[in-house]
C-alpha cells in the first residue's frame, strides 16, 4: 500500500486525521466554550447557593442543641470546601484551548489538562461536596429533632438517597460527556504528535 492509500485508510476510520491544524484548533476551541460556559453555569449556581444558604446556618450555629450547632458548622465549612474546590478547579485547569496564542499542540494539552482537573473534581464529589454537607444536615436535625426518632432516621434515609443521587449524576456527566471528552483530545493529541 502507498502513503496516499494509508492516509485514505486512517482517514475513513477517522475523520479529525483530515483537518488541517486550523480546523482542529477551531472544533477543540468550540467544544471548550461549550465546557466552559457549563463549568461556569456549574459554579455560579453553586456561589449563589452557597450565599442564600450559609447566612441560614451560620445563624443556626449560634443556638440551639451542641450537636445541632456542630452540624451547623459541618455544612459551613463544607460550603467553604465547596467554593474553594470549584475555584481551585477553575484556575487548575486554566484557560485551555480558548488561550488563542497555543499552538495547536499546547492548545490540545491545555484543554486536555483542564478536562482532567473537571474529572477528577466530579469523581471525588462525595468526599468534598456531599459529606460535609448532607452529613452536617443530618447532625443538625439529629440534634434539634433528637438522634433516634422516626423523623430524624427518615430525613437520614432522605438524605442519603439525595447523596447518592449527586454522586450518580457526576459520575454520569464523566462517563457521558468529559471522559469521552479526555479520549478524544487523547488521540488529536497522539495523532498530531505522531
Amino acid at each position: 500500500m502507498t502513503y496516499e492509500t494509508d492516509r485514505r485508510a486512517a482517514a475513513e476510520a477517522d475523520p479529525l486525521t483530515t483537518l488541517s491544524d486550523d480546523e482542529i484548533l477551531a472544533l477543540v476551541q468550540t467544544e471548550s466554550q461549550r465546557l466552559d460556559r457549563r463549568i461556569r453555569w456549574r459554579d455560579r449556581r453553586e456561589m449563589l447557593a452557597s450565599v442564600i444558604v450559609a447566612p441560614v446556618i451560620a445563624a443556626a450555629a449560634l443556638r440551639g442543641p451542641l450537636l445541632a450547632r456542630a452540624g451547623a458548622l459541618v455544612i459551613l465549612a463544607g460550603i467553604v470546601v465547596v467554593v474553594t474546590r470549584l475555584w481551585l478547579a477553575r484556575r487548575a485547569g486554566g484557560r485551555g484551548a480558548a488561550d488563542a496564542s497555543l499552538s495547536v499542540a499546547d492548545a490540545l494539552r491545555a484543554e486536555l489538562r483542564r478536562v482532567s482537573v473537571q474529572i477528577s473534581l466530579l469523581e471525588s464529589v462525595a468526599w468534598w461536596y456531599v459529606l460535609p454537607l448532607m452529613g452536617g444536615s443530618v447532625l443538625m436535625v439529629a440534634g434539634l429533632r433528637g438522634a433516634s426518632t422516626p423523623f430524624t432516621i427518615g430525613y437520614a434515609l432522605v438524605a442519603a438517597a439525595i447523596a447518592w443521587g449527586i454522586i450518580v449524576l457526576n459520575r454520569h456527566a464523566v462517563h457521558r460527556g468529559l471522559a469521552p471528552r479526555r479520549d478524544e483530545l487523547t488521540a488529536l493529541l497522539t495523532t498530531l504528535e505522531s
